[in-house]
């Protein structure tokens, strides 16, 4: 991928989930070649450089974090309101994958008593429900027993005191 010269500097290809910053070309003209897994966010590429105050949004936050907490938003804005009695996880993702395993990963909400964690194959109506899981427990669970190749539909339900949110819904594919 080669550098391409613009009033700001030279900036390289991105995708959804990785932006290179503008920097200065390099004396070979070509683009640092980042891993899929590395995301930046350029400051002059940031339309609210403050956050988005309305769904807790601080600088810096990572882009798949920034969009599961604006789905979230989107379906119950309660769920991830500081003042809210039931928050929901705003923030899952795949720590590991293998083709008949998904280890998961979320963020612990503020005010969980418990965890469960559903998953579905994409193209099924039904999800299947894993144990509860007390919010005293590591925020982490192992989906075994999957199907190689298969695309898998996972949330994880927060439940509180007074009620329960879910996370955003992620799309995990086994190896």
């Amino acid at each position: 991928m080669g550098c391409n010269q613009t009033n700001k500097g030279c900036g390289c290809e991105d995708s959804a989930l990785r932006t290179i910053p503008v920097y200065p070309c390099p004396p070979d003209g070509n683009c640092p070649n980042p891993s899929t897994c590395d995301e930046y966010i350029d400051i002059s590429c940031v339309i609210f450089p403050y956050g988005l105050s309305q769904i807790r949004v601080p600088p810096g936050m990572s882009l798949m974090e920034f969009l599961q907490r604006s789905a979230i938003q989107s379906v119950d804005p309660s769920c991830i309101d500081q003042g809210s009695a039931c928050q929901s996880s705003t923030y899952i993702y795949p720590i590991n994958k293998t083709t008949t395993t998904i280890l998961l990963g979320w963020y612990p909400s503020a005010t969980a008593v418990s965890y469960q964690v559903e998953y579905k194959e994409e193209s099924s109506g039904t999800w299947i429900l894993f144990p509860v899981q007390s919010a005293a427990n590591p925020t982490q669970l192992m989906i075994s027993g999957l199907i190689t190749g298969t695309t898998y539909n996972i949330r994880v339900n927060a439940t509180c005191g007074v009620g329960n949110c879910y996370s955003a819904i992620i799309t995990v594919k086994t190896n």
